[in-house]
């Protein structure tokens, strides 16, 4: 992949909240100014604006959050399709401004650091990427916390249930309610990096890139399918890196032999 890019992509990493304790303490809200998560959107939308100047202002956002999305999932997978891809898209730029696309994700990474929200999905907004032609608006993350809120199953009862909490989202959107979802479980004493499993459905790449990218520098273990969620036609699916680290694969295989036992021992008391 891009040397400097990437260089400065995984030091930015170094900050990020990849994986929260498997065991939280009592979870108290992080008193956080909301001046500093709106420092790193003003910086965000004032560098974009100088970053690449000789294309469109929605392409350059969509290969923005292309190569993020690239940069962590190969992190684990090492797919030189991935890296191929990463580097045709990087080819279109100079080198100067793949150094500005790595800071932009370093505003990301932070702005997330500082207050869980919907970064990306309120920068994409306020930089007017959505109007015009595209049509495509993302819901403000107060009313995405609100829906969570309103949607929310008894959190408790299914830990005790499975170990963990199913959230489904088939039009996931930036995953501000995934998010919103989340930060009401820390909220509520519960831990979403050991104790939520959310899948994100959107039929946008855009979209699906902006879900996986702020899922991952969030620790919320979750898959992210692009697609249609009404044909059931789907291109892609991600898992974010805190799928690996906290082996949600081994978890869902035990889930399914207990199912399995269960199913087994009611055909024989039948």
């Amino acid at each position: 992949m891009s040397q400097m890019s990437l260089d400065d992509l995984y030091s930015a990493f170094d900050s990020a909240p990849v994986m929260a304790p498997s065991v939280l303490p009592t979870v108290t809200p992080r008193p956080q100014p909301v001046k500093y998560l709106a420092d790193h959107r003003r910086a965000f939308i004032k560098l974009f604006a100088e970053t690449a100047r000789y294309h469109a202002r929605y392409e350059v956002f969509r290969d923005f959050v292309a190569m993020a999305a690239i940069s962590i999932e190969n992190a684990f997978l090492k797919s030189e399709a991935l890296e191929k891809t990463y580097l045709e898209i990087a080819g279109r730029y100079k080198q100067e401004d793949l150094t500005r696309i790595s800071h932009l994700l370093g505003h990301v990474v932070m702005g997330l650091e500082a207050e869980m929200c919907d970064f990306l999905g309120s920068v994409f907004m306020e930089l007017e990427l959505g109007s015009g032609n595209w049509g495509q608006f993302f819901t403000p993350y107060s009313l995405q916390s609100l829906m969570a809120k309103l949607v929310a199953p008894n959190i408790e009862e299914a830990i005790d249930k499975q170990g963990w909490v199913d959230l489904s989202e088939p039009c996931c959107g930036s995953a501000g309610m995934v998010i919103g979802f989340a930060q009401q479980m820390i909220e509520g004493g519960f831990n979403p990096s050991q104790q939520l499993w959310a899948s994100c459905i959107d039929i946008d790449t855009k979209a699906a890139d902006m879900a996986y990218i702020q899922l991952s520098l969030l620790g919320i273990p979750a898959e992210v399918i692009t697609g249609n969620t009404l044909t059931m036609q789907f291109s892609r699916t991600r898992f974010t890196p805190v799928y690996y680290l906290n082996d949600w694969a081994e978890k869902f295989a035990f889930r399914d032999r207990v199912k399995g036992m269960k199913a087994f021992l009611s055909r024989i008391a039948a």
